[in-house]
């Protein structure tokens, strides 16, 4: 307000217009000059404290990644096929706990598996066909191993004798485990195609 009053003053025609005017120019040179000082370095703001900020965060050294330790020991016991690993640097507790847990996993699998027989182990042969005055006969067996578990017909007279037959015959077998059974009383033709074709099947699983 004091530098327009006097800038005001300066237009006036009276005797005091020079001093006024060397007054005026003064002022403003004490002005810009102050004005220069407070304006060095401008004020950071809001945005520059980011900035300073990200930077610093720039500046400090990454962290590392936690070392893997699972990854380590299921590796190792891939490789070993068994819970016979070396302990994980850094962490002993973790791999300590880590073994003692798969020995019993590993202990519980070979229960179970000596427990239960292998499905792999059944068979099904099916033995020749065997022409008879009766009709065709043709047995199929199913073997658990070397064990014979079943045994069906696959073709047999359509006969009285041979329908009472059938039965005694496959329970003999199951018994003997062999082709090595006796006549049926009343069904010799039927009974003599069955032993031909369970010896066949027999011979086919070898």
């Amino acid at each position: 307000m004091a530098l327009r009053a006097l800038g005001r003053h300066v237009h006036r025609p009276d005797h005091h217009s020079r001093a006024l005017h060397v007054l005026l120019v003064g002022l403003l040179r004490c002005r810009h000059r102050l004005d220069g000082e407070h304006g060095e370095g401008p004020r950071a703001g809001p945005g520059d404290l980011r900035g300073d900020a990200d930077h610093r965060r720039e500046d400090a050294p990454a962290a590392e990644p936690p070392a893997d330790h699972g990854g380590g020991a299921v590796a190792e016991t891939l490789e070993a096929q068994s819970a016979d690993i070396d302990t994980v640097s850094g962490a002993t507790i973790t791999t300590e706990g880590y073994k003692e847990s798969l020995q019993a996993a590993i202990d519980e699998n070979a229960k179970t598996a000596s427990a239960s027989p292998s499905a792999s182990a059944s068979q099904t042969v099916d033995g020749s066909t065997v022409n008879t005055e009766k009709g065709p006969v043709q047995v199929q067996v199913t073997f658990e191993g070397d064990e014979i578990t079943a045994v069906n017909m696959l073709q047999q007279p359509n006969h009285p004798q041979t329908t009472a037959a059938v039965p005694k015959l496959v329970a003999e077998t199951l018994e003997a485990q062999s082709a090595d059974i006796d006549t049926v009383s009343g069904a010799t033709i039927t009974s003599d195609g069955y032993r031909e074709s369970l010896q066949a099947a027999l011979d086919a699983k070898g």
